[in-house]
């Protein structure tokens, strides 16, 4: 059972700001946060605020004879408004206030927030000026199940219940639809854990749209366990109690929430669906033809562009997403996304620009810079240098290091599919710089491939490559088939073409590999585009 008081940090004279930290489910009002509690009481740049870190009960399992007789733990609606009735009686002398959730407590918070606005009280959300949450089932956990047989807050975070459910549309009618004519006045920060495998970053960050996303290290224990003020975690919030409440204009900017931004994303996202790449472009003239002024716009439409295989259009949008400074303070609010930077090496690396993609890429910070993801995205950048050059073997091995490093880290982080990606293409670059063990790669890649309970289009594609390796031109054909039945971009099936006919003309164009080059007799072996 979890500690049920509270915890005050307290400044003498009092703060102008209360930050307000809540636990998640079996957590408690101090332990969740670890060194939190101390680090901010020491940080002479946080003198303005005051810290509460608030307590309720939370446990695992209860006995249903209990539970349906005699308590149970408080359910979430109960826990949302028993946050209300905390600031209703600490927080009406602060001018600001924020609120930090772990977990379940992210859910406390929102429906706190949603509270408030359906009943159109303003004397706590006038003042609320970040929201941030740190691995919170927003969409629901698939895992709950079980536990909620015993536990009602369990119960309350499963997918598939009603809570959960009303929640994202009532979150998506008061707030996300509103966000042109109404928006709120609170930034909201949502926050994964690498190695969170407990809250994937499909129901912590993808139910937010709109809103800025941050990764750190850690699970999802471990990610808000910061044991110094350089932990990731700890600098994420630092960050967003130092910054300046934005003005209205900053914070439509910011948030893309002017009807024309609104309007622009709404019809972006209509040409993906329906592959229309001439609207795409023709947003995209508009834009690159005057001044930034919807930034998160140009992301969405960079984005969109780079599925297209648009590759310039959608490098500039992109740059300018990532450089973009606020008017009046000069702050790059967008300097730091992680994904952005990314795709933005990718694009690059499909203009041929590759050492301003391996530039872009080392931008990162470093816990990001050494994540599997970035390691073989930049390790696919001197691949292609190398592969346009031909010559310079040290590019290649370069590569090969990274992919084998981005390998190893994915396997130690249990992550299948960034373990497939640079397994397979280590296993490549191998065969192709003629070194020995391409093969025991190939069929250890090929392992990974066959146990994945749901395969998709890369797992699928990675399975034939490494039977390609492996001389097994049947089996890599089928496979082959199989990967384009399944959902994927224009090109990711080019990219894949490509290293199969690089791959059968270093074999000597063998005989029975024809029907696997005969899939892809329309695709131009150009690795200057892949």
């Amino acid at each position: 059972m979890s500690e049920d008081a509270e915890t005050w940090i307290c400044r003498k004279p009092h703060g102008e700001g209360l930050a307000v930290f809540v636990h998640g489910f079996s957590g408690g009002a101090l332990s969740t946060w670890n060194d939190f509690p101390n680090l901010l009481e020491q940080d002479g740049e946080l003198l303005n605020y005051d810290f509460c870190f608030w307590g309720y009960p939370s446990g695992v399992l209860h006995n249903p004879l209990v539970r349906l007789v005699w308590s149970d733990d408080p359910d979430l609606d109960t826990l949302g408004r028993g946050l209300r009735t905390l600031l209703d009686n600490t927080a009406e002398r602060y001018k600001k206030i924020v609120l930090v959730g772990h977990s379940m407590g992210g859910l406390v918070i929102q429906l706190f927030i949603l509270g408030e606005i359906s009943n159109q009280r303003a004397a706590h959300l006038g003042r609320l000026t970040e929201v941030i949450l740190y691995g919170t089932p927003s969409g629901g956990l698939v895992k709950a199940g079980l536990v909620s047989l015993f536990n009602t807050q369990a119960a309350d975070m499963s997918r598939f219940g009603a809570l959960i459910r009303d929640l994202r549309y009532q979150w998506q009618r008061l707030i996300d639809d509103r966000r042109a004519e109404a928006p709120q006045p609170f930034r909201l920060t949502l926050v994964a854990g690498m190695e969170d495998k407990f809250v994937p970053q499909s129901t912590s960050l993808d139910p937010f749209p709109f809103d800025e996303k941050e990764i750190v290290p850690g699970n999802h224990v471990e990610m808000v366990k910061p044991r110094s003020s350089g932990h990731r975690a700890y600098e994420v919030l630092k960050k967003r109690l130092k910054r300046q409440t934005p003005t209205t204009l900053e914070r439509r900017m910011i948030d893309g929430v002017d009807s024309t931004a609104v309007a622009l994303m709404s019809r972006v996202a209509a040409a993906l669906q329906l592959d229309d790449t001439e609207t795409l472009m023709e947003e995209a003239v508009e834009l690159l033809g005057k001044p930034t002024v919807m930034p998160r716009v140009e992301r969405a439409l960079g984005l969109a562009l780079l599925d297209v295989e648009e590759y310039s259009q959608a490098s500039q949008l992109l740059r300018r997403y990532v450089d973009f400074r606020m008017p009046d303070s000069g702050f790059q609010p967008f300097c730091n996304d992680a994904q952005a930077l990314q795709q933005l090496a990718i694009a690059q690396s499909g203009t041929g620009d590759i050492t301003g993609a391996a530039a872009s890429l080392n931008a990162l910070d470093g816990s990001l810079r050494s994540d599997p993801e970035t390691q073989g995205i930049l390790a696919g950048r001197f691949k292609r240098q190398w592969l346009k050059a031909g010559r310079n073997q040290q590019v290649a091995r370069r590569a090969l290091a990274l992919y084998e490093s981005a390998r190893d880290e994915a396997h130690r982080q249990n992550r299948a599919d960034q373990a497939i990606y640079n397994g397979i293409n280590a296993a490549y670059l191998k065969f192709a710089i003629g070194e020995d063990g391409y093969q025991a790669m190939a069929d250890e890649v090929l392992k990974v491939t066959e146990a994945v309970s749901k395969p998709d289009y890369w797992s699928e594609a990675t399975r034939a490559e490494c039977l390609l390796l492996l001389q097994r031109y049947p089996e890599a054909r089928a496979a082959y088939r199989s990967a384009d039945r399944m959902d994927h971009a224009g090109r990711h099936w080019t990219s894949t073409g490509q290293q199969a006919l690089d791959i059968l003309e270093r074999q000597g164009r063998p005989a029975e590999g024809g029907g696997i080059a005969d899939l892809f007799r329309s695709i131009r072996p150009d690795f200057a585009t892949a």
